[in-house]
């Protein structure tokens, strides 16, 4: 099949230039401002001081900054150290036959349901805040599981609609 070079370019344009003026621009104007000493961040660029590589200097130089960075890499180090050792360990368990290995699968992976059930729950129900004036009317939305043919709520469509519904007033 042909590559017709204009399409790819009319879908990969817009993505770009969105993600230079989202990402991209912001982190090249911070680095050029990091010269300048600057009094608010809303400053025009006349009122622009330079400073050149003062401003790292006096970073450098303070004692907190260097404390934090130091503190940052043992964090970093160990705290991936000690996940990453668990989770190999838990791995090298589950894949070497244990009892109730789906039971324990799905004992580690529960935290990344609930909280996304919780989320869904939170989002759909009524506001039970007497103080709240605007409370979203409820949105329960059901799915049915193919194997259980039960109802249960499903989360991502839940969260979708939950964005979706009007506010209804308390008075």
């Amino acid at each position: 099949m042909k590559k017709n070079k204009t399409m790819i370019a009319a879908f990969a344009l817009p993505a770009t230039i969105l993600f230079v003026l989202i990402f991209v621009y912001p982190v090249i104007r911070t680095v050029f401002m990091s010269f300048f000493s600057i009094q608010e961040i809303t400053d025009s660029f006349s009122s622009w001081v330079f400073n050149g590589i003062d401003n790292y200097k006096a970073l450098m130089g303070n004692a907190l900054y260097r404390t934090s960075w130091i503190n940052l890499l043992k964090i970093f180090f160990l705290g991936g150290a000690i996940t990453l050792g668990v989770s190999l360990l838990l791995a090298a368990i589950l894949k070497s036959g244990v009892k109730l290995k789906g039971f324990w699968q799905a004992v580690i992976y529960m935290p990344n349901i609930i909280s996304a059930v919780a989320m869904a729950t939170m989002l759909t129900l009524p506001s039970l805040s007497e103080t709240s004036k605007i409370t979203p009317s409820p949105s329960f939305v059901f799915s049915w599981s193919p194997k259980s043919r039960r109802p249960f709520i499903s989360t991502p469509a839940a969260l979708a609609a939950r964005s979706f519904t009007p506010f209804t007033s308390v008075t």
